[in-house]
């Protein structure tokens, strides 16, 4: 029998967009790095190691601004910083896939623009939590986060099995352009609760709420040893996933 906030959250339109944003952002997402890796691989002259500096440009930017992207999304509304960095990863990977199309792709101009990539999703990730709490009510708060969780995961999984075919059939430049029109929807789409998102301000300047945040967080030994844990984690997984396995 379907619960109450179930019947609430598939008639909000607010959560519906947000649901399709989500869903087609981590098809995308799913695309993304088959298609980046194979396209590397195969220009001339390409190694895996140039698959790895192309994926530590992109990493260590975004691990640089993700503290100060949450300063940022409180200041100027998560909804509004989410939504512009969507549109401009969007503009971004749509360069690096016209690049793969005309040939003209090399790995400095990938490293490149791989880093302005990663800049702009240590905005993203920091805004995006507080942004489900804008959008639904408190009550429904769980069952959507749910929801989104699934539809991400899964969204993820269909997105590297149509990298996969996009890869195979049509090449990486048109399967990274898919990805590139994923983040244009999502940004759009999440542009819409603009008005529902507002600015939270502390008052304090921005240094001010950096360092009361790493405060905070430093004061609980046990989130910096998980943080630290799950960051070794992800680089290990992510480097057999994303380099020895197109290799």
């Amino acid at each position: 029998m379907m619960s109450i906030s179930t019947k609430v959250l598939i008639t909000d339109r607010k959560f519906q967009k947000l649901f399709i944003a989500r869903t087609i952002s981590n098809i995308g997402n799913g695309i993304a790095p088959i298609a980046l890796a194979f396209g590397i691989l195969e220009l001339d002259g390409a190694t895996p190691t140039s698959l790895s500096l192309v994926l530590a440009a992109q990493a260590l930017p975004m691990v640089i601004v993700l503290p100060i992207g949450g300063v940022i999304a409180d200041r100027l509304g998560r909804a509004r910083v989410i939504a512009a960095s969507d549109i401009a990863i969007s503009l971004v990977v749509a360069v690096m896939a016209v690049l793969f199309i005309t040939g003209t792709a090399t790995v400095p101009l990938l490293v490149i623009l791989s880093a302005i990539s990663g800049a702009l999703n240590g905005l993203w990730y920091p805004a995006y939590p507080g942004l489900v709490p804008d959008v639904v009510d408190d009550e429904h708060l769980q069952p959507a986060n749910a929801y989104i969780s699934v539809a991400s995961n899964a969204g993820l999984i269909v997105g590297s099995a149509v990298g996969g075919l996009l890869v195979a059939f049509f090449g990486s430049g048109l399967a990274i352009m898919v990805d590139a029109a994923s983040f244009l929807v999502a940004g759009f789409l999440v542009f819409t609760f603009r008005r529902s998102s507002k600015p939270h301000s502390s008052g304090e300047s921005m240094m001010s709420d950096l360092t009361h945040g790493w405060r905070i967080f430093i004061s609980y030994k046990w989130v910096v040893a998980v943080v630290l844990s799950f960051s070794v984690a992800v680089m290990v997984i992510r480097g057999v996933e994303e380099v020895l396995g197109p290799v």
